[in-house]
């Protein structure tokens, strides 16, 4: 296959060539981390927003606002989570984000 070809086929790949999402690609995630690591801990271990357990691997939660309300992964949109508070406070379609709110009393900025 010519380099003409490969440059076709990776234009017009329903997935792209650069395995990347909304999250951004695997580096990008990688930075995300250790920067949620060093603005919210010491560098090597972070408190979940959440439950203020120590994560040394946090989960970049959207907050204040959620993704099914529009949030982004920006610095000024994510906090550090734990997977089970990840999960229970946004769960699949949202719905539990704001019963969440509701409950805890937090409702963003």
């Amino acid at each position: 296959m010519s380099t003409d070809e490969d440059a076709t086929r990776a234009q017009f790949h329903p997935r792209g060539t650069s395995n990347s999402n909304i999250r951004g690609n695997v580096y990008d995630r990688r930075k995300r981390r250790q920067w949620m690591l060093d603005a919210f801990g010491n560098g090597k271990t972070c408190p979940c927003h959440w439950c203020k357990r120590r994560l040394r691997k946090p989960q970049a939660d959207r907050y204040p606002r959620c993704g099914h309300m529009g949030g982004r992964y920006t610095r000024d949109n994510i906090v550090p989570s734990c997977a089970d508070c990840n999960v229970r406070r946004c769960g699949p379609g949202g719905s539990k984000c704001q019963v969440w709110r509701d409950a805890h009393g937090t409702y963003g900025r």
